[in-house]
């Protein structure tokens, strides 16, 4: 069962699960999709103060798409200023920033650019910032403004999903909601009686794409499916979109970054298999540094090897006629639709937000995966499952996505005690430990010492203690002499029957706090990790 409550069948065969959705399917997403003869482009983004070396590796690298981040009218004049040079070395630009609330002191006549995606997307800048909703009504319903600036080819607008997803929004609801954003402006043309197939083609959508391949690659196919259908219902001729597959920042750690370059594989190889137009995948440390010339570089070779070596461009839709893949892409369409009617009723989009009913439901998405997580249902490698053991990572300044919608890492329950185990590690001077006293024979212990060792670097504490002991007596001593509050016994359920409260009354007769038998410690892993902690005194 996925997040967005789509039953995922053991097997799907004629006439089971998915076959009628494969029959209904059949060609739909293959006429929407773009031409297959050069492949997605790749798309890669750099602050404006980014040095003239580092644009040029990028575009050596493959880099077709160049997307800058901007503040003010200085800098946004300084990016107009770039755009000859690239135009001319087929280089597209692509703007990130609150392009609306500059309009007013702008000068550059864009319209003499056709090679540029300028990204006005008022609605992920609010949400980004600090500002109140009186301001995002009036943004959006300037959205027609921009429409004389219209050219064939140009790409005015941008519907990116980014700070819903960020702030824990299901695949579903983030599709059908990015849906209801590219309607409202889409809506904001008709105020000015602009050409509406010339608005359709000026808007660029861009997907973000979590850890589930299956789910991120059904989306992107489901977005075409909804968009045409958004253009049908409004008697607007078939426009293709614009598709970005961006990586989901949400889904990326702070610890064990290197890890985050395979979830970016898993993102490329969806938008691939979905169908995008532009790939857009995150440095694997966009979350813990300043991307270095190594991760720009490993973050667009990525797409680079499924679209040239593996040729993946030279299929089209290769997902058609997949029983599984169909009847998630159909589920997640109808899913999204139903997301979007439900806005449309509630007033749309900027009524969602200005309510706060938008906000909420994602909310309470993002606790139902936090508890997923905290239970470990949901692995995280490297973080809730396999952590490296006595790593340490600086926490960053605080990711938030401002205004309503908060920045909800997946991995936030368990990265929050891996910092707090960090910040007491360099008060002591050494890794908090937590004393574990494995009884019997290795037969009896190291399965679950193994396991114990995992459970413990997920919450940065070090396991410690002698390799085996052989009596209460003798773990209560070496318990005496860790330095150590809280404990655990290790060996196996028929240990436990024979000698497991033996060994529990010497510890807490030496002094343990919490004594626990190790595979016996309840599902809520970080309460647990959250109580040894606080034991061991960290805060």
């Amino acid at each position: 069962m996925t997040e967005d409550g789509i039953a995922i069948e053991p097997l799907y065969a004629p006439g089971g699960p998915g076959d009628g959705e494969a029959q209904d399917m059949a060609g739909r997403v293959v006429g929407l999709l773009p031409p297959v003869d050069e492949g997605w482009r790749i798309r890669q983004r750099f602050p404006l103060s980014a040095s003239r070396e580092t644009l040029d590796a990028a575009i050596a690298g493959g880099v077709q798409s160049l997307e800058f981040t901007w503040k003010g009218i200085d800098e946004l004049t300084q990016v107009f200023g770039m755009m000859p040079e690239l135009g001319r070395a087929g280089i597209e630009m692509s703007l990130e920033g609150d392009f609306l609330s500059s309009l007013t002191g702008f000068g550059v006549d864009v319209s003499n650019f056709g090679n540029i995606s300028l990204g006005i997307d008022p609605v992920s800048s609010f949400l980004l910032s600090d500002r109140v909703t009186g301001e995002l009504v009036h943004d959006v319903g300037m959205m027609g403004l921009v429409a004389q600036w219209h050219r064939p080819g140009s790409l005015l607008l941008r519907a990116s999903g980014d700070a819903f997803f960020d702030a824990g929004a299901t695949t579903g609801m983030t599709l059908g909601v990015t849906m209801a954003v590219a309607l409202a402006y889409l809506r904001a043309y008709e105020g000015v009686e602009a050409n509406m197939g010339e608005a359709a083609s000026s808007i660029e959508m861009r997907l973000p794409c979590g850890p589930h391949f299956f789910e991120s690659a059904a989306m992107l196919r489901a977005a075409r499916l909804v968009w045409a259908r958004i253009l049908e219902v409004s008697g607007i001729a078939p426009t293709p979109l614009r598709l970005v597959a961006s990586t989901g920042r949400r889904s990326l750690t702070r610890h064990d970054p290197w890890v985050n370059a395979l979830r970016n594989t898993s993102v490329a190889f969806a938008a691939a298999i979905g169908g995008a137009d532009i790939l857009q995948v995150l440095p694997h440390d966009a979350r813990t540094a300043e991307p270095g010339a190594a991760a720009l570089r490993l973050a667009r070779t990525t797409g680079l090897i499924l679209r040239d070596e593996a040729s993946l461009r030279r299929v089209v839709d290769p997902a058609e006629g997949s029983w599984f893949l169909e009847s998630v892409t159909s589920q997640l369409a109808e899913d999204a639709w139903d997301e979007l009617r439900r806005l449309d009723a509630a007033g749309g989009i900027v009524a969602a937000i200005e309510s706060g009913q938008l906000s909420r439901r994602i909310a309470d998405a993002a606790a139902a995966r936090k508890d997923r997580v905290r239970t470990r249902r949901q692995a995280i490698i490297g973080v809730s499952e396999f952590a490296v053991a006595g790593e340490s990572v600086e926490a960053p300044a605080p990711d938030s996505g401002g205004g309503s919608l908060p920045f909800r890492p997946d991995a936030a329950p368990f990265e929050e005690l891996r910092d707090a185990a960090a910040r007491h590690a360099r008060r002591q001077g050494r890794q908090t430990r937590v004393f574990v006293a494995r009884v019997g024979t290795p037969a009896d212990w190291r399965g679950r010492s193994i396991y114990l060792d995992n459970l413990l670097a997920a919450g940065g504490l070090e396991p410690w203690g002698p390799p085996a002991v052989a009596t209460p007596e003798e773990a209560a001593a070496s318990f005496r002499s860790s330095g150590t509050h809280c404990a655990f016994v290790c060996s196996s359920d028929a240990v436990y029957e024979r000698q497991g409260g033996a060994f529990t009354a010497a510890l807490e007769g030496a002094g343990a706090v919490s004594v626990l038998l190790a595979g016996k410690e309840g599902s809520d892993v970080a309460a647990l990790l959250e109580q040894l902690q606080s034991g061991e005194g960290v805060r």
